[in-house]
C-alpha cells in the first residue's frame, strides 16, 4: 500500500466509524440545525458541519467538528467549532478539542462537546459578528 492509499484507507475507516453517530445522533438539535457537510475531506480532516435555517432569527448559526486521524488511524484529534453569519458579517471560533481512541472511547464526550459548541453558537449576537466575508469585500 502506498502512503497515499494508506492514508485514504484510514480516512475511510474513520468516516465509516463516525458517520452513523453524526447522522443519527441527537446533537446538534436536528429541529433547528441542518447538515451542510457530511464528513467531507477538508484540509486533511473529515468535517461535519451544521447550520440553522432562516426561521425567525436573522443570524445563521453554525457548528461543526473536524476529525483528524493520526498516522496509524488508531486515534484522532477531534476539533469543535462554532460561528454565526448575517449578511457580510461573520465569526467562527474554536470551542474545544479532544483526543479520541476509536476502539476504546465512548461517543458521549463527542456529543457533549458538540452540544457545547451549539450552545456557544446560539449565544452569539450581532455584536459578535466582527469579521467581514472576504468574497464580499470587492
Amino acid at each position: 500500500m502506498t502512503d497515499g492509499s494508506a492514508r485514504e484507507h484510514i480516512f475511510e475507516d474513520w468516516f465509516d466509524f463516525a458517520a452513523p453517530h453524526m447522522q443519527y445522533g441527537k446533537v446538534p438539535d436536528r429541529s433547528r440545525y441542518r447538515t451542510i457537510n457530511r464528513g467531507g475531506d477538508r484540509h486533511g480532516a473529515l468535517e461535519w458541519s451544521y447550520s440553522t435555517g432562516p426561521d425567525d432569527d436573522p443570524i445563521t448559526r453554525l457548528v461543526g467538528l473536524a476529525i483528524i486521524p493520526d498516522a496509524l488511524g488508531l486515534t484522532a484529534t477531534i476539533e469543535f467549532w462554532f460561528g454565526a453569519r448575517r449578511g457580510d458579517r461573520y465569526v467562527r471560533r474554536p470551542s474545544s478539542a479532544l483526543i479520541f481512541r476509536r476502539y476504546e472511547d465512548d461517543w458521549g464526550p463527542v456529543e457533549q462537546r458538540l452540544r457545547e459548541a451549539q450552545e456557544m453558537a446560539d449565544s452569539l449576537g450581532e455584536a459578535d459578528l466582527t469579521q467581514q466575508v472576504p468574497s464580499l469585500l470587492w
